[in-house]
């Protein structure tokens, strides 16, 4: 009996060497992976012409290889999210070449932002999720960035665009957002939430981070879990498991047409729900009228952009990373047509502005991954903002320029 036990004993502790050996082995290879990622990224003329990264360089136009790297490693590799009252959470500080996030909890644009916003300036809050916010872009080349350089070159002077998008952000979010600011004294002359595709990706879900403030509630006994989960995310193999599932999320390999067709195929056997998006848009109809209310109690000026997916009216042969697109967002697919219906009964809001057919106006690839709009397509939403809001003449109205 003595004997079994020590054999076990000894297989055990054989066994527990080798997880421990292969671990360390697993993760110094990771590292080694990393500095050879940091090497191409230095060295893009060693990249072969069928790999991933020529595919999502297309993207951008008149870039070097390893801008586009740097911009993707802001974008993506940050810290990107910190605890924040009412709305739950926020993009956390952060300063970069391409990126910078105030700690005040607005993305900065071309020039920094000044907060607390002047009284003498006609102060514009955007709203909205990472597609305003701009992942994949550069501060100059966000929504609200744009927003701005146009509204000055059409003569609107002495104003300030703030962008508040956030990722994850849907109109719940920024309802919360919204009263959160204006509660601490922060009262723009105008808002604009652009809406639409995290609505319906977060149709069945809690804010993204609920679990783990549920967690935190529950009590020290979970601690040691979420120590070690939090610790496994600074390691070299799990950083670079994250990397590669970006990296290779283009299907850049594939054909086009062959991602086209069985993206479609998806998107219609997982996004066909009406009574899902009879949920969603009653959802945000009544987080627009409780804007509206909070807007009106203030005297800020409300805007509201239903904005542009690739699973509506796009042609997705000219969309290189459709086949990674989420599973969640694919029910904008039947949501978007339900919308478009409401919205043509006058149900959304007559005075917002439809921005979700102007894909028809391009004939590019309009997205840098597999939901976030190039800077080409982002100039293409922001004149649809501007024209279908007559934007120019409501500012114009309150500063008088113009």
């Amino acid at each position: 009996m003595f004997s079994r036990l020590k054999n076990l004993y000894r297989s055990l502790g054989s066994l527990t060497f080798n997880v421990i050996v292969l671990f360390i082995l697993v993760n110094l290879l990771s590292v080694g992976a990393l500095a050879v990622r940091d090497y191409l990224k230095a060295n893009p003329g060693t990249l072969g012409p069928d790999n991933p990264w020529n595919i999502r360089a297309k993207a951008y136009p008149g870039w070097k290889s390893s801008d586009i790297y740097d911009l993707f490693i802001e974008t993506w590799e940050r810290q990107k999210y910190e605890y924040e009252p009412m709305a739950q959470f926020r993009e956390a500080p952060f300063k970069g070449r391409y990126v910078n996030v105030s700690e005040h909890g607005f993305r900065q644009g071309k020039e920094p932002g000044v907060w607390p916003p002047s009284p003498d300036t006609f102060n514009i809050f955007v709203f909205g999720g990472s597609t305003t916010f701009g992942y994949g872009l550069p501060d100059w080349q966000t929504i609200p960035a744009v927003l701005e350089k146009k509204l000055r070159a059409k003569g609107v002077k002495n104003i300030s665009v703030y962008n508040f998008g956030r990722g994850y952000f849907f109109s719940t979010h920024e309802m919360l957002l919204f009263q959160r600011l204006l509660m601490e004294g922060h009262v723009p002359s105008m808002a604009v939430f652009i809406d639409g595709m995290n609505d319906f990706y977060h149709l069945d879900r809690e804010f993204i981070w609920s679990d783990k403030l549920k967690e935190s509630i529950a009590g020290t006994q979970i601690t040691g879990m979420k120590v070690f989960r939090n610790g496994l995310d600074l390691l070299p193999t799990i950083r670079l498991m994250k990397f590669l599932y970006r990296y290779l999320g283009s299907d850049g390999k594939k054909d086009k047409k062959i991602i086209a067709e069985q993206s479609i195929k998806k998107i219609v056997k997982t996004g066909s729900d009406p009574e899902a998006a009879t949920k969603v848009l009653t959802r945000f109809i009544q987080n627009q009228k409780m804007i509206r209310t909070l807007a009106g109690s203030y005297g800020v000026e409300a805007v509201f952009v239903w904005q542009p997916t690739p699973l509506y009216k796009y042609d997705l042969s000219k969309h290189p990373f459709a086949g990674s697109i989420h599973k969640s967002h694919k029910k904008s697919a039947t949501g978007y047509k339900t919308a478009r219906q409401w919205f043509d009964k006058g149900r959304l809001s007559p005075d917002m502005a439809w921005c979700a057919d102007i894909h028809e106006r391009s004939d590019r690839t309009d997205y840098v991954d597999s939901m976030h709009y190039t800077a080409a397509f982002t100039e293409t939403v922001v004149e649809c903002i501007i024209e279908e809001t007559n934007l120019t003449t409501r500012i114009s109205r309150r500063t008088g320029s113009k």
